[in-house]
């Protein structure tokens, strides 16, 4: 059975209040739209930090608060230089084997300027604050360049599988397109007593 609905008109006041409340919804998102926008525009117009910078700044982390003998300034400059070296390279130099096989090496002389660096605090005098503030940034370094010798091994042995397949290919389509002792244009050798059917020793088998 069909049922009668009957639509009944709203007062003024209830039709007032759901548009004033409409209206402070819509007001509301304007807002919050206002605020996301104006903080999109703050984020952006910041300076972006260069990764060479970030780079640099966890890599200095190693000549704060350090100790001032003549032995450690000296080595900590040449890790300085090791490190400058590094990062020249591993930007400017174009990838490839011999680019990767040099940034193993000087991860590795950069290891050992900080294990010597180590032998230099540890015969200086130091309170337990200052010990304890540069054994953590000296670990710090040892793990990021660790890290670094090891990627660069991995990416020689990938490098080098490569170009060993590579040639392996190469060869393979030589010897493809190189002629065959059968294709050299010399016709076979026959058995003893057998004759062939042309050419100048075909008339002298024929009875």
């Amino acid at each position: 059975m069909a049922k009668l609905v009957i639509k009944q008109d709203l007062s003024p006041e209830v039709k007032k209040h759901k548009w004033v409340l409409r209206m402070q919804w819509l007001m509301l998102l304007a807002l919050i739209l206002i605020v996301i926008l104006a903080f999109t525009a703050w984020f952006n117009s910041k300076p972006a930090k260069p990764v060479s910078a970030v780079a640099s700044t966890a890599k200095s982390q190693l000549l704060i608060s350090l100790p001032t003998e003549p032995s450690y300034q000296v080595a900590a400059s040449n890790l300085n230089k090791l490190m400058q070296q590094f990062e020249q390279t591993e930007v400017r130099v174009a990838e490839s084997y011999e680019k990767n096989a040099q940034l193993f090496k000087l991860a590795e002389t950069i290891l050992d300027q900080l294990a010597a660096l180590d032998n230099i605090i540890a015969d200086s005098n130091l309170n337990d604050e200052q010990a304890e503030k540069i054994a953590e940034q000296q670990t710090y370094q040892q793990d990021y360049w660790e890290a670094k010798l090891q990627f660069h091994r991995l990416r020689m042995e990938r490098l080098k599988a490569s170009q060993t397949k590579l040639q392996g290919t190469q060869v393979s389509a030589q010897a493809k397109l190189s002629p065959s002792a059968d294709a050299s244009g010399f016709p076979p050798e026959l058995p003893s007593g057998v004759c062939p059917l042309t050419g100048p020793e075909a008339e002298k088998c024929k009875p």
